[in-house]
């Protein structure tokens, strides 16, 4: 192993490795300048923490943009934090391996759903456009506390105002934006990205919540993408509890229980899509028109998923193996995946 002064703990030709022994890995200020500095060397990032160490919603989301990778050591070695591989130290950078490590496994089951809902919205580009302010219409509609602060890294440091989030975005346009939004019982990753056309407005929410969202939750839900415009809203369910933290632990794919997709990054017609979705799909009229799938749970979320959760394993029937089944068909009718298609 080799040093450089830096951020990181430990740099070689090939890596940079830092090594956190908190709880909880937050956005912190260090984080961010330690992933910058090993993009701007051209290495591969490595954050290292012991087992019981847990990412926030943010921190996750930053390390999976950016290609860091979360390594957590204990005593029966080092793995891969989000996808359970061992790993190796080579001396000059961690090498991935084949082998499942034992540790990562499913948390155990607990009567708490970790709702997850991504938003889109593209806003025409006008003067007096104020962006940051759906995450909190979201969280009306699902009947949780009002956001309580915001900022561009943890622990957040403003007082939520869409106005602050709006004039930082100004100030680093053209460039895109990512700020954490924190409420009581949940936490927001909102990226403000100008395009061509408008500025792109995403918010992806991690939430703890009792039971699932209600038949009426949804019908508000849907109300409020198509009031909004919105181009992408999926809600769904994780196996893993823990609302704003992401355990080193076995979590699974999403289940999903609500998708609108508009026509726009489908790449087929509305109608066309409807075709393909059968009886689970409506649509909405917009604008801009809108598939809407909704998707039957069993009685706790988690049954959805068996084995190791994955597309392979589980009912025929159970939502994520019909939803993949119309992202297949979708991608096979248009010659390319639908941009949000398998998300």
């Amino acid at each position: 192993m080799t040093t450089e002064p830096g951020v990181a703990d430990v740099a070689t030709p090939e890596a940079h490795v830092l090594v956190q022994q908190r709880r909880v890995v937050a956005k912190s200020p260090w984080l961010v300048a330690f992933i910058t500095e090993a993009l701007t060397a051209g290495r591969q990032g490595f954050v290292v923490t012991p087992p019981h160490t847990a990412l926030t919603h943010a921190t996750a989301s930053l390390l999976a943009e950016t290609g860091t990778r979360w390594i957590v050591d204990g005593g029966k070695g080092p793995y891969d934090g989000f996808g359970g591989r061992r790993v190796a130290w080579t001396g000059r950078t961690y090498e991935l391996g084949e082998d499942l490590h034992p540790d990562f496994t499913p948390q155990p089951d607990v009567d708490l759903f970790t709702l997850t809902l991504t938003l889109e919205v593209l806003h025409p580009m006008t003067g007096d456009l104020t962006v940051g302010g759906v995450v909190a219409e979201v969280l009306e509609t699902l009947e949780l506390d009002h956001p309580l602060s915001c900022g561009v890294v943890e622990p957040t440091s403003e007082a939520f105002s869409p106005d602050w989030i709006t004039e930082s975005a100004r100030a680093a346009s053209p460039e895109g934006t990512t700020f954490v939004v924190v409420a009581p019982r949940a936490e927001a990753v909102v990226r403000i990205t100008p395009e061509p056309v408008g500025i792109l407005e995403r918010v992806d929410i991690e939430a703890a919540l009792e039971r699932p969202l209600t038949h009426e939750h949804r019908e508000r839900l849907a109300g409020l993408a198509v009031r909004l415009g919105a181009r992408y809203l999926m809600v769904g369910y994780h196996r893993a509890v823990g609302g704003r933290y992401v355990p080193p632990r076995l979590t699974g794919p999403v289940v999903p229980h609500l998708m609108i997709t508009a026509e726009t990054l489908l790449g087929m017609a509305v109608t066309e899509a409807a075709e393909v979705a059968g009886d689970e799909a409506t649509i909405l009229p917009g604008p801009p028109p809108a598939l809407r799938l909704d998707y039957d749970l069993p009685e706790r979320a988690g049954e959805a998923l068996q084995g190791d959760g994955g597309r392979d394993s589980g009912p025929e029937d159970n939502p994520i193996m019909r939803h993949y089944r119309f992202a297949q068909a979708v991608a096979e009718r248009v010659g390319v995946p639908p941009e949000r298609g398998n998300s």
